[in-house]
């Protein structure tokens, strides 16, 4: 049996595309500092379901195997994010805003605020949740 308890230290908005409902999140982990997940989830089911969604694959994607390891437990993989609860709300905190300024993009008619806020969406790069280090937490 595999035991995988890790911490999320960050999850990147890093494109989002309103025609085809999908928004691309790159996650950075605390038990793999090195490698970064790439996530393409959908949007259309809701905000609250896509954060749910994006724990569920990343999850997925942690989950390791172990061959060598005979018995009905062998092969059993445990994976466990120890801040799941905290990023999923911050998540979903997130994506709302990003779903309002798409909302708002529909609604402009003026040619150059179209443009200026079709920038914005077009070239979106925002960190939806930081992991605060234990520095911040002491602050006021």
């Amino acid at each position: 049996m595999i035991v995988n308890n890790f911490e999320i230290i960050e999850v990147r908005l890093t494109k989002i595309d309103s025609k085809n409902q999908t928004a691309h999140f790159k996650i950075l982990c605390s038990d793999s500092e090195d490698s970064v997940y790439l996530i393409v989830e959908r949007l259309d089911r809701g905000m609250e379901w896509a954060a749910n969604e994006l724990m569920r694959k990343l999850k997925e994607e942690k989950k390791k195997s172990d061959p060598e390891t005979s018995g009905p437990l062998g092969n059993l993989s445990i994976v466990n994010i120890l801040n799941d609860e905290e990023v999923i709300g911050q998540v979903y905190k997130g994506l709302i805003r990003v779903d309002n300024k798409v909302c708002n993009l529909k609604r402009i008619r003026v040619a150059s605020e179209y443009m200026k806020l079709f920038d914005q969406v077009n070239t979106l790069q925002e960190t939806l949740y930081r992991k605060r280090s234990s520095v911040d937490e002491f602050k006021p």
